[in-house]
């Protein structure tokens, strides 16, 4: 079987969360597919779930654009601060200067305090306070949720250590680092192997 339809019914439960705008059921299939996917490559690392959000899910990250000549320096919590200089040329910046909302950091403490406790208090978790992870923080101590203004991703207000995600962007912005994941992996043996071990209900 395809890796595509050995993930299919995972990525349905997210789906079907999402249509039914059932948010709990919706974000526990988001925080976990990751989880499943790292754990298909071999690892059960925290440090793999973050890269791996860094590398897939892309919602959370914006373009900066470049003139010619300007220098961007990359700040130590995932930011950047571009220097101008006038110029008609825009160029834009390659991912890995792409100023970022969300880390995988923060994505990896919100699926440890939501899955193990239902709450957005991540600045209460063992993991934020290391300082191997906590400039990744981006200074975010709660995570809550929005559903009205689904046009709006993310939200942060000045002076605030809290961060407003609305869900429906979360889980479709997960599902299609899952859905780019499968592309790269779909001929990779030894995730093929794994995935034959996934739970399928017949």
């Amino acid at each position: 079987m395809e890796l595509r339809e050995r993930l299919k019914p995972y990525c349905d439960a997210l789906v079907k969360g999402m249509e039914d705008e059932n948010w709990y059921l919706a974000l526990m299939a988001a925080l976990t597919l990751p989880d499943i996917c790292t754990s298909l490559e071999g690892s059960r690392n925290k440090d793999d779930y973050i890269k791996w959000f860094d590398k897939y899910v892309k919602g959370y990250r914006i373009p900066i654009y470049l003139r010619e000549n300007e220098k961007v320096t990359k700040l130590p919590n995932g930011g950047t601060v571009t220097s101008y200089k006038r110029s008609d040329t825009k160029i834009e910046v390659d991912d890995e200067h792409k100023f970022k909302f969300f880390t995988g950091v923060t994505a990896y403490v919100l699926r440890c305090t939501f899955l193990h406790n239902g709450g957005g208090e991540i600045g209460n978790e063992d993991m934020s306070k290391k300082e191997k992870y906590r400039d990744f923080m981006l200074g975010i101590k709660k995570v809550k949720f929005f559903v009205k203004n689904s046009n709006l991703s993310i939200e942060r207000r000045t002076d605030d250590d809290t961060i407003r995600l609305n869900p429906r962007h979360y889980c479709q912005a997960t599902l299609e680092g899952v859905q780019e994941w499968i592309k790269e992996n779909k001929s990779n043996q030894d995730v093929l192997t794994r995935a034959e071990e996934l739970i399928i209900f017949e």
